[in-house]
């Protein structure tokens, strides 16, 4: 009888990471980018014309105070939601702020982050960060449900 050759199969090993770890590191990412440009409008000019006479002087510094510290911090959603969601310890200054930030997202995402995500050099997901703009809109919208983002 004659032997049959088996012929061998290459298999391509994968290099690089996993494509659900990377699609978790991108969202990762675009929360991070919310949440620090959220901060930084609410510290504009645009912002604070936003604000307008809600806040005196003194109370814009101190929500000056209250944002600044927080923004090398917002990498993460528990970050993010925490400075939205009002918690049981916090003052009725503090939970002015919250409100007043919350609101400035908003703002921010629905008018200004177009225009942030094409004009911004670091942003390399372009369709993801418009694709999630709904979403983090929904989550700041309600803070108490912001645990996940898909």
């Amino acid at each position: 009888m004659e032997k049959v050759q088996k012929t061998k199969k290459i298999y391509k090993k994968r290099r690089g990471v996993k494509k659900g770890k990377r699609m978790c590191e991108k969202l990762k990412n675009i929360v991070k980018n919310y949440g620090k440009n959220s901060a930084i409008f609410a510290l504009s000019p645009e912002g604070r014309q936003m604000i307008g006479d809600r806040f005196t002087e003194e109370e814009f510094h101190q929500f000056k105070d209250f944002v600044l510290p927080r923004i090398p911090t917002l990498i993460n959603i528990p970050n993010f939601r925490e400075m939205l969601l009002p918690n049981i310890n916090d003052g009725e200054l503090i939970i002015k702020f919250k409100k007043i930030f919350q609101e400035l997202s908003v703002h921010f995402i629905n008018f200004y982050s177009f225009n942030w995500i094409f004009n911004s050099p670091r942003i390399k997901d372009i369709r993801g960060h418009i694709i999630m703009r709904n979403k983090m809109i929904r989550r700041v919208l309600d803070p108490l449900h912001f645990t996940y983002i898909h």
